[in-house]
């Protein structure tokens, strides 16, 4: 999905409309089968683990959305505020907060302390991202880097 967004706005960039209309309509049929797959219209959510950050990510149905945010919103009480997202989930986390207006809950998230956090790497002398957020593993790995190199810079604190 990512990678059809980023072909997209090249092409369109390049004005090659052309693969541009391609690389859109291959995006919308993975945005339909994410909702397809994983949306519980039930419960108002595509679950744990990311699945709601990922589905904001992608575009939800707008008569949709607002269950899905609340969704998101429990998800992150339920954790008492900490990451839950995965190596996958967490590159998007705070962005996807910021723009839907959750900055109090991505500063919460980003100043824990306790186990899983950044705070608790930084707080037990971590200099690195680890590979996981307790060792063992690579103590020098990119895994959970995303959420703090790739999102925190598009949001104010």
């Amino acid at each position: 999905m990512a990678v059809c967004g980023f072909r997209l706005k090249t092409a369109k960039a390049l004005g090659i409309d052309v693969e541009a209309d391609e690389y859109a309509a291959i995006a919308e049929r993975a945005r339909q089968a994410f909702h397809a797959k994983f949306y519980d219209e039930e419960k108002g959510t595509y679950g744990p683990n990311g699945g709601n950050i990922f589905a904001l990510v992608m575009g939800v149905p707008e008569d949709q959305e607002q269950r899905v945010i609340a969704a998101l919103k429990a998800d992150i009480a339920a954790r008492d505020g900490h990451l839950d997202t995965g190596i996958f989930g967490t590159q998007f986390f705070f962005e996807v907060l910021a723009d839907y207006g959750m900055q109090d809950l991505a500063y919460e998230a980003m100043n824990k302390t306790t186990q899983p956090s950044y705070g608790w790497w930084v707080e037990n002398g971590n200099t690195t991202s680890w590979e996981g957020w307790s060792r063992p593993g690579s103590g020098n790995h990119p895994m959970f880097g995303g959420g703090l190199v790739g999102s925190t810079e598009n949001w104010p604190v």
